[in-house]
């Protein structure tokens, strides 16, 4: 009897922290004082001496806010902290190393007179006004979270939580990876069975999706810093494309240069404005463009200038002229290898939406009039 007493003084310092020293323990702890009135009431029970059994199972209750029926069966170094609250009905079986805090209840389902309270197996974490009803198994190192109300049967080494009780997460074996094995020694023993650490499958899909939006957004705002400049949304008028293919890699100096140049051309030659002018160069490589009666790999220029509709056709003949010897003077091509046509917008079908995006406002509409 007294080395029993003793491990349950032993248990109270091993788990609560509060706890200084055996006499403060022997006096003011209410789960140190119900445990031992309970091995002396379930000897009594199991005596047959149910009445006496039942009365100071009721003084104990009185004295400490705990009830224990004591007809419960209740294994080595149970842990009770606080305890106000606490309710054991007759038929519950608890194991050994079992910690278990205010307000929890192991209660029947049934008036029948058999089995109706749970067993609770051993290194069982029960937490703070959780709720465990009817015959149901809380097996070995499973956690019971606070409030939780469990009406089934809980596997090893498994977390419950919620109304009604389910598992956010479940032990592997010992084949299972490290990682999993760090998370259930992360997650052990904690105060009340919970830690903020816990995962719930509903909050690990809302993380992960706040972690995708999160990664999204910070790509997007990447790009707009880097390419700025090329996401632009603002109406204009009908305007020129300029096109230009050749066979020829060219020196970005050169390209500089060519573009430059081009819209000179374009402004002297149509007597406009070239803000609105939009030219592209392509490059390929030998061999990749073909022009009637040249040979395969000469270098060869294609253009295609789009241009506005009502252009007069000497103006058009001057243009490609000027691109002529442009074209000869930087890329060496001559006038035999080179091929231009013409082609015009002539209504409304064509816009460049050009607007940057910062300045985008909800509800804007670039294409309406």
């Amino acid at each position: 009897m007294f080395n029993t007493i003793k491990e349950e003084i032993d248990v109270v310092f091993e788990r609560d922290p509060a706890a200084r020293s055996v006499a403060e323990t022997i006096f003011t702890c209410p789960g140190f004082q119900a445990i031992v009135f309970h091995r002396f009431n379930h000897w009594l029970w199991d005596k047959k001496l149910f009445l006496i059994a039942r009365l100071m199972a009721h003084i104990a209750r009185f004295m400490t806010g705990i009830e224990i029926h004591p007809g419960a069966a209740i294994g080595r170094r149970f842990f009770i902290d606080h305890g106000m609250g606490i309710v054991i009905g007759e038929t519950s079986e608890i194991g050994d190393d079992v910690s278990m805090y205010h307000g929890v209840t192991l209660g029947g389902t049934t008036w029948d007179k058999g089995k109706r309270h749970p067993t609770i197996k051993n290194n069982v974490v029960i937490g703070a006004g959780a709720k465990i009803l009817g015959p149901i198994v809380i097996s070995d190192g499973a956690r019971i979270g606070c409030n939780a109300v469990v009406v089934k049967d809980i596997p090893p080494g498994a977390t419950v939580v919620g109304v009604p009780g389910h598992v956010v997460m479940q032990k592997g074996t010992p084949e299972k990876s490290e990682q999993r094995e760090a998370m259930a020694k992360k997650i052990g023993f904690d105060a009340y069975a919970e830690s903020k650490d816990m995962p719930d499958p509903i909050q690990n899909a809302l993380n992960s999706i706040l972690d995708h939006m999160h990664k999204v957004d910070s790509e997007l705002e990447e790009i707009k810093k880097k390419n700025k400049n090329l996401l632009f949304f603002r109406i204009l008028p009908v305007m020129p494309h300029l096109q230009f293919e050749i066979n020829r890699k060219v020196d970005p100096e050169v390209k500089e240069k060519f573009i430059s140049s081009v819209l000179k051309i374009f402004g002297d030659v149509m007597q406009t404005d070239t803000s609105h002018v939009a030219i592209s160069l392509r490059e390929y490589d030998d061999g990749n463009l073909s022009l009637g009666g040249t040979n395969y790999q000469d270098p060869i220029c294609l253009m295609n200038l789009d241009v506005r509709g009502g252009r007069e056709i000497e103006k058009r003949r001057q243009l490609a002229t000027a691109y002529f010897i442009l074209v000869n003077t930087l890329f060496k091509i001559g006038k035999d290898n080179q091929y231009v046509t013409f082609t015009e917008h002539k209504g409304e079908d064509f816009h460049l939406i050009e607007k940057y995006l910062e300045d985008w406002v909800a509800n804007d509409k670039p294409l309406s009039d």
